[in-house]
C-alpha cells in the first residue's frame, strides 16, 4: 500500500509510474493573450483590389466579368464558365484570397459585352430574360459551393453592371432577384443600390462610396448584421475625402474621414483606394484602415484546466471581443488542438459544436467626435467540452485555437493576439495530459509575427 500525501496527489515513485498524474482535480489556467496591434491579411475582408492587383493585405479581389467572354451563344455550355474561371482564379488559394464577381453587358467605351446572339441593350424581350435566369443558374450552380467565391456582385443590368442606366423596373428584379435566391442558397449576393431588390435582403456594393446615398444606406438599419458592405471610392465621381487614392492614405484629415464612414456604415472591404502604393509615406494611413475593415476579434481571456487524463474530457472557455467595423459573415469552424512541443503539429483536434462566428459582432453607432462606438462590442463566449482519445499518449502538450476555412479545414482567420505561430494557430499555454506540465506558460519569444507570416492557403 502506498501513502498518498496530504496534497492529494500519489508518492514520487508512484508518480513517476503514471507519468506524473495527480489524483487531485486540476487547477484552471487562466490565458489574456497579448494584442496584437499591427494590420494584417485575413480573409474575407480588407482592401479589395481587382483581380490580378497587388496590395500587401489583400484577400478580396473584385472581377469584371464580361458576358460574352463567358457565353456568346445559346449554345454555349456551361464547362465554357468553369474553364474561364478556373483560369482566372488559378492562384487564389496560395494567396488565401477570394474574388467577387460581377457580370456586366454595357462598359462605355469598351467593346460591346452582349452575346452575339442577343440584341445589345435589349433588357425587356423574353429572349434576354430567358438567357439571363439560366445564366444565374449556371452561375450559382459553379459559384454556389466554390471556396474561391467571397461574395456575388448580382451586376448585369446597367452600365459596368450597376444597375443604372437603365435601373432594372421591379418585375426585372423581382425576375432576378427570385433567379439569383434559388441558385444562391450559400453565397451572400450583392446588389448597387440601397433602394433596389428591397425584397431580398442583400448586401450592397457602393461603388460611389462616402458620396451618395448614406441616408438610403441607414434605412437599411442594421442589415449589415447579416450581410456585407463593400465597394469602391469612385474618385472620377465626386470627392468624399481625397482626389485620388494616395491622398487619402496620406494625409491624415482624409484617412479620418475614410476611416468614420467605414465605422459609421460598417464597411468590410473598399477597393479603387486599394491602388495607392503601399511605403513609408503611405504605410500609417493604409494600416489604419486595414484594421478599421470588416472584422478584427481579440481573445480577451482563455480558460482551461491545467491537466487532463487520456480519454477525459478537456474544457476550453473562451472570451472574444470584435474591434472591427463589421462581422464575420460565414460560418467557419473554431478548432482546438493539442500541438507537440517540439513539432508545433497537432496531435488531436477538435471542433466547437456551438460557436457561430458570425455572432461576434462589433460596436454600433460611431462618434467620430470620441473616436469609439457610443455601443461597445460585447464580448462573446466560445465554450465546448471535448473528449480526449484514450490513445493519447501523457505528455506535455500546447493548447492552441485556430479558425478554419471549410475549403481543406486548414487554419485561415486569424486573431489580433500576439500569442501566434506560424500557419495559424494561436497558443494559448501549455497542458498535461496524464502529467503535470512543469509550466502551463509559453515564453513570448516563442511566437512568431502574425504580419510576417504568408504562409496562410487553402485547398480549391
Amino acid at each position: 500500500m502506498i501513502a498518498k500525501p496530504a496534497t492529494g496527489c500519489v508518492t514520487a515513485a508512484l508518480l513517476m509510474t503514471l507519468g506524473g498524474a495527480c489524483a487531485g482535480p486540476a487547477k484552471d489556467v487562466v490565458v489574456h493573450p497579448s494584442l496584437y496591434d499591427k494590420a494584417f491579411r485575413n480573409p474575407l475582408t480588407g482592401f479589395r483590389p481587382d483581380i490580378g492587383g497587388k496590395h500587401p493585405y489583400a484577400t478580396l479581389f473584385r472581377h469584371y466579368i464580361r458576358w460574352n467572354t463567358i457565353e456568346n451563344a445559346e449554345a454555349d455550355g456551361i464547362d465554357k464558365i468553369r474553364a474561364y474561371c478556373d483560369a482566372a482564379w488559378k492562384d487564389l488559394p496560395s494567396r488565401n484570397g477570394k474574388v467577387i464577381p460581377r457580370v456586366y453587358l454595357d462598359w462605355p467605351g469598351r467593346p460591346g459585352s452582349w452575346p452575339a446572339d442577343l440584341t445589345e441593350g435589349d433588357y425587356t424581350s423574353d429572349a434576354f430574360r430567358a438567357r439571363l435566369v439560366r445564366l444565374i443558374e449556371r452561375l450559382g450552380q459553379l459559384w454556389d459551393n466554390d471556396p474561391r467565391v467571397a461574395f456575388i456582385e448580382t451586376g448585369l443590368i446597367g452600365r459596368w453592371g450597376e444597375q443604372h442606366t437603365p435601373k432594372p423596373p421591379p418585375d426585372l428584379q423581382a425576375l432576378m432577384g427570385d433567379a439569383f435566391t434559388r441558385a444562391f442558397p450559400h453565397k451572400l449576393l450583392e446588389n448597387r443600390y440601397p433602394t433596389a431588390f428591397e425584397a431580398y435582403r442583400w448586401g450592397i456594393y457602393w461603388d460611389s462610396f462616402g458620396c451618395d446615398q448614406n441616408a438610403a444606406m441607414k434605412r437599411l438599419s442594421d442589415r449589415w448584421k447579416t450581410v456585407p458592405y463593400e465597394g469602391e471610392i469612385a474618385y472620377d465621381y465626386c470627392v468624399p475625402a481625397g482626389k485620388k487614392p494616395i491622398e487619402d492614405v496620406t494625409i491624415p484629415a482624409n484617412t479620418t474621414k475614410i476611416l468614420d464612414l467605414v465605422r459609421d456604415f460598417h464597411i468590410t472591404g473598399l477597393g479603387w483606394i486599394a491602388s495607392a502604393r503601399y511605403d513609408t509615406t503611405t504605410a500609417v494611413g493604409i494600416d489604419t484602415l486595414q484594421k478599421a475593415f470588416g472584422y478584427r476579434f481579440v481573445i480577451s481571456e482563455a480558460t482551461y484546466p491545467s491537466r487532463a487524463q487520456p480519454g477525459g474530457a478537456l474544457t476550453l472557455k473562451m472570451s472574444v471581443r470584435n474591434l472591427g467595423s463589421a462581422p464575420f459573415y460565414y460560418r467557419w469552424p473554431l478548432e482546438v488542438s493539442l500541438l507537440d512541443l517540439k513539432t508545433r503539429q497537432p496531435v488531436w483536434k477538435g471542433i466547437f459544436e456551438n460557436v457561430d462566428l458570425r455572432t461576434w459582432l462589433p460596436g454600433d453607432r460611431w462618434d467620430p467626435a470620441t473616436g469609439s462606438y457610443l455601443d461597445p462590442p460585447v464580448p462573446s463566449v466560445a465554450a465546448g467540452v471535448f473528449q480526449l482519445p484514450a490513445a493519447l499518449p501523457r505528455a506535455t502538450y500546447i493548447v492552441a485555437i485556430a479558425v478554419l476555412d471549410p475549403a481543406g479545414m486548414a487554419p485561415s482567420l486569424r486573431f489580433a493576439s500576439g500569442n501566434y505561430f506560424r500557419g495559424g494557430r494561436h497558443p494559448l499555454g501549455l497542458i498535461g495530459v496524464g502529467t503535470k506540465p512543469p509550466t502551463t506558460t509559453i515564453s513570448p519569444t516563442d511566437f512568431d509575427d502574425l504580419q510576417a507570416d504568408v504562409t496562410i492557403g487553402y485547398s480549391p
